[in-house]
């Protein structure tokens, strides 16, 4: 027997997820067309007063130009989601606006460390490794490693890492701090 459940009420609507993606120009409209890269995401239209001020008469300039536009509505009777722009990242293809767009997608944090954070590091400049250290641990720091604990873990214990293996795969590992 499938286990199945019913909505009986909904608390807060929230469309607040971030996609990126290009803008069409739709002639004799109010709005634009803003077309995710992933195509799970709706499309969504897009105020004209949120595009680049020469949007409207140069279109062409800005098709492989990417956007960020976060779904503010979603109405029920329609196809397509609302939403507003919030970022011009910049040319489809290099890896800059690419990596932003990914990371703004899934909700990365990249800014810049604070103050506090980085007076936690050492004062002593250049700082390296004691060599005691390196010897007793694995060396990962040319791998690509990122942390999969859960945003509100205390310590950063849990791992993976992938890697372009000679034929072309990816294989990935699971890493555990010791």
């Amino acid at each position: 027997m499938q286990r199945t459940g019913k909505v009986v009420f909904i608390i807060e609507q929230k469309h607040s997820r971030a996609a990126s993606g290009f803008l069409k120009f739709l002639p004799n409209k109010n709005f634009a067309l803003f077309s995710p890269v992933d195509h799970r995401i709706p499309r969504v239209n897009v105020p004209l007063a949120d595009c680049p001020a020469d949007f409207i008469s140069r279109p062409g300039d800005y098709e492989n130009t990417l956007f960020i536009c976060r779904i503010t509505h979603w109405p029920t009777d329609s196809n397509f989601a609302e939403g507003r722009l919030a970022k011009t990242l910049g040319q489809a293809g290099e890896i800059e606006p690419e990596t932003e767009g990914i990371m703004t997608e899934y909700d990365v944090d990249f800014s810049e460390f604070s103050d506090e954070v980085l007076n936690c590091l050492p004062q002593d400049w250049p700082w390296s490794i004691p060599a005691h250290e390196l010897s007793r641990r694995r060396d990962l720091r040319k791998e690509c490693v990122f942390t999969i604990d859960p945003a509100t873990a205390r310590d950063l214990d849990d791992a993976l890492s992938c890697k372009q293996l000679s034929d072309g795969m990816c294989a990935s590992f699971d890493i555990e701090a010791r």
